[in-house]
């Protein structure tokens, strides 16, 4: 690393700030049905004259527009990632999530020190995104009042949790559906389980790549209300069911496939194996485990994103952290199931875990 990279990495949070409020202000959506005007656009987005070239030439030196002239466009990126009329493949809700730990990420310190979640946030053991004591009584985990005011600025506090991190897991939902799709050959097997499904966004895109299967979406009862929606919305009838409640106390259906995507990296090490022996029971013989998440290298030395998300799950969540392959092996192997294998997922930073339960 140079003089120029260390600066650079040290006013992060500008380059992180700029493209957060770029997509608040749908800038990207704008332009998503063609080039516009500086002018244009600012009157668009209503923004004050001071400041307006400067904020969409920054986002040109960062490679998310183009600009010829006074004319402004998408880069190819930004046309498939951040123009919100793309759905399936737009990051909005994944940015959402982030733009609330940008507020989180202050209070690295405290958490450094305590061991514990930043105040007022927490990822308790019901699973659900709540304040902690001391912090708002209002729904969703937001924060308290001296934590909202955010400052001179008047800037907003962290966002809505419930709904933010609902929309950002089924970002993540859509980008592993293909590859789940392709792991395995599902014309051995009938049905699914997807442990802590969420809005069932994953569940619906399985099905629709591998229509013979039916599949059971496991998460807590205050999700039934939208994944009924996305289920009218996928028109997949009754296919994928809804099993509102605990998956620590209340045992998973029986089926052929479970899949645990971006949950096993929420819990500590013997909620774990708490929850791998759940999947192990409701395995029939020759069944599959799938298990996807931002696993770190065994050295722990060369992954970033894990090393970012490992002090992430240590701002808002009891006990969470990422694991090395490594380390989930072990945990598969004391639970019964055969050697794992792994396979780095396309365009990010998830890798996908393979175990099979002894016939």
């Amino acid at each position: 690393m140079n003089l120029n990279e260390l600066l650079g990495m040290a006013k992060g949070f500008a380059s992180s700030q700029l493209i957060l409020t770029a997509v608040r202000l749908e800038v990207f959506t704008e332009l998503g049905s063609g080039p516009l005007s500086g002018a244009e656009l600012r009157r668009r987005l209503e923004l004050h004259p001071r400041g307006a070239q400067a904020f969409l030439d920054a986002l040109v030196s960062h490679g998310l527009l183009e600009r010829t002239g006074d004319m402004y466009a998408n880069t190819p990126v930004a046309a498939r990632h951040l123009d919100a009329q793309h759905t399936e493949t737009y990051l909005g809700g994944y940015l959402g999530l982030n733009g609330g730990l940008y507020w989180l990420w202050p209070q690295l310190e405290t958490s450094l020190r305590t061991g514990r979640p930043c105040t007022g946030f927490t990822a308790g053991g019901d699973g659900e995104w709540g304040a902690e004591e001391g912090g708002s009584e209002q729904g969703g985990g937001q924060p308290d009042a001296a934590q909202q005011d955010g400052g001179a600025d008047g800037q907003e506090g962290p966002l809505e949790w419930s709904a933010v991190y609902v929309d950002a897991m089924a970002v993540f939902a859509r980008a592993a559906a293909p590859v789940i799709s392709r792991s395995l050959d599902w014309s051995r097997y009938e049905s699914f389980v997807d442990v802590g499904g969420s809005n069932g966004t994953l569940a619906f895109e399985l099905l629709r790549l591998q229509p013979h299967l039916r599949g059971t979406c496991v998460d807590l009862p205050a999700l039934k209300e939208q994944f009924d929606t996305m289920a009218v919305r996928a028109g997949a009838g009754d296919k994928v069911a809804f099993q509102g409640g605990d998956f620590f106390e209340e045992p998973l259906p029986e089926t052929d496939v479970v899949i645990m995507g971006r949950i096993l990296h929420n819990w500590s090490e013997d909620e774990r194996l708490r929850l791998l022996r759940r999947a192990f029971d409701a395995l029939r013989p020759g069944g599959t485990l799938l298990v996807f998440d931002q696993l770190t290298d065994e050295s722990r030395q060369h992954s970033r994103e894990s090393s970012l998300a490992s002090l992430d799950q240590l701002l808002f969540s009891e006990s969470g952290s990422e694991y090395t392959f490594g380390e989930l092996s072990g945990w598969l192997g004391a639970c019964g199931f055969r050697a794992p294998s792994v396979q780095l997922m396309d365009g990010g930073p998830e890798m996908l875990a393979l175990a099979v339960k002894p016939e």
